[in-house]
């Protein structure tokens, strides 16, 4: 187990247990690991009279912690305005964050009675897959 929580190159040789191998070439693989992959697990939107909350669960599905994971609410599509940004100071390996975001209704502009509301995660940390980083 390393020390430190970054990326490594990890190499593993085979040697034969009598020492005799044809072909040498082929006895040695390597595997980057240490990634983190934070990512958008659920969207779920709750009601209390003209209230709407939208919960978004974020996990660490990596092997090691992730600090500093940032969170994006962005109006109408994935590049559209941030109306607000949260913090998560740190996740545990596997360890997942419900994080809400309400909403007055009198307060949102709807178009034909909804809104598209999108979830970005992303941490400063190296991702091992920024596929699942929406939401």
């Amino acid at each position: 187990m390393p020390a430190e929580a970054k990326t490594y190159d990890v190499y593993v040789k085979l040697i034969p247990p009598d020492g005799q191998d044809i072909d040498t070439t082929d006895n040695i693989v390597s595997a980057n690991v240490g990634y983190t992959d934070v990512a958008v697990e659920k969207i779920y939107i709750t009601e209390n009279l003209d209230k709407r909350d939208v919960h978004i669960e974020v996990r660490n599905k990596s092997s090691i912690p992730v600090n500093n994971v940032t969170v994006n609410f962005r109006e109408n599509d994935l590049n559209g305005p941030i109306f607000s940004q949260r913090m998560i100071d740190n996740l545990a390996m596997n360890e997942a964050f419900v994080m809400s975001q309400q909403f007055d209704v009198d307060d949102v502009d709807f178009i034909n009675g909804s809104k598209t509301v999108y979830a970005e995660v992303y941490s400063s940390a190296q991702e091992y897959n920024i596929d699942n980083n929406y939401g």
